[in-house]
């Protein structure tokens, strides 16, 4: 547990390394902050941050810098507060504009806020939209198309059909095929399509094999149905402000992973999708760690009618966070009214 100053020079020292990208002193601290106690009393502070872990010495300086625990924690708590800033003012008017405007639909306003948020805070940013209502699986059906290949077709209650090509190294005969696919539509009829996968993937291959000898797992199936189903809309502005991410300390596979990141694959849709409804943080670290360390996002996420929309900012772990945090909310309380 911080103390209240201890928390005061936690957050002096971020806000002053993010701007300065420089180990930060007791001297130094005092010079650029408000803090009416001595330089001795900041060096104790200082050594039990360090000690908790929310600090880190660099070997090159006498200073300190921000630990990954200590961003985590400075985060977490802007998030909570989120203090008011009227310097803002014509930022949250320009998104009043966008969202009462008739003519755009709920995603179309979402890409325009994002694009004003890169053009404000000079990073990449985007939407992720994502269909919520609940698809159901209805019938199941394997053919046969040559000796080894089948096609795996499944239709759901809208009528929505969805198909998949297995390679299967023993031939299965008619017979076999007909109680597969009776046993198939049996045990997963009238299941949404996520319980039908989960179905799919861990209980019906132990099913199969008492009836027909074998196991057989079709749940790609459902989970390509899936991702095809829930319509993503993916959105990216500022494409231009990845470069000022990449440095010279950057590896190739860091560099990959970030293009992954932007490109809007599954993978991309599957770390969105973690994040908390509201303001939340994911830590480049968390989504790759020692590889994209220096990377965070933060993500702001709503609801509207039947779709999950996050709006995200994506930028250097030194990101000025207080303003960014103030901006996401507003945005989207905004766009969720």
């Amino acid at each position: 547990m911080l103390t209240s100053r201890q928390e005061q020079v936690l957050a002096l020292i971020i806000q002053q390394f993010n701007k300065t990208d420089e180990p930060v002193g007791s001297k130094s601290l005092l010079q650029n902050s408000d803090l009416n106690v001595s330089s001795a009393t900041i060096r104790n502070d200082m050594a039990a941050l360090e000690k908790a872990g929310f600090l880190r010495k660099l070997h090159t300086s006498s200073g300190r810098a921000p630990s990954l625990k200590g961003y985590r924690h400075y985060i977490s708590q802007l998030i909570q507060r989120k203090r008011s800033n009227h310097k803002l003012d014509i930022e949250f008017d320009s998104f009043e504009t966008i969202v009462n405007e008739k003519t755009n639909k709920p995603i179309q306003k979402a890409h325009l806020v994002s694009e004003l948020m890169s053009s404000i805070t000079g990073y990449t940013t985007f939407v992720l939209g994502q269909n919520e209502e609940e698809q159901y699986f209805e019938r199941f059906r394997l053919v046969k198309v040559d000796s080894n290949r089948y096609m795996g077709i499944l239709i759901t209650q809208n009528g929505d059909v969805g198909n998949q090509l297995f390679e299967i190294s023993s031939p299965i005969d008619r017979d076999t095929l007909t109680v597969v696919n009776e046993l198939i539509n049996r045990e997963l009829s009238g299941l949404t399509l996520n319980e039908a996968y989960q179905r799919l993937k861990l209980t019906m291959p132990l099913i199969l094999q008492r009836h027909v000898g074998y196991q057989y797992d079709f749940s790609p199936l459902v989970d390509k149905a899936r991702m095809q189903l829930m319509g993503h809309d993916y959105f990216v502005s500022g494409k231009e402000h990845l470069y000022q991410l990449i440095d010279h300390s950057m590896t190739p596979e860091a560099i990959s992973s970030l293009m992954t990141l932007i490109d809007g694959t599954s993978q991309t849709y599957q770390v969105i999708e973690q994040t908390q409804e509201g303001v939340d943080v994911l830590f480049g670290y968390d989504l790759s760690p020692n590889v994209l360390d220096s990377i965070n996002l933060l993500t702001g996420t709503y609801h509207y009618d039947n779709q999950r929309i996050t709006l995200g900012v994506i930028g250097p772990i030194t990101m000025g966070y207080s303003d960014i945090i103030l901006l996401l909310d507003k945005a989207i309380e905004k766009l969720a009214d």
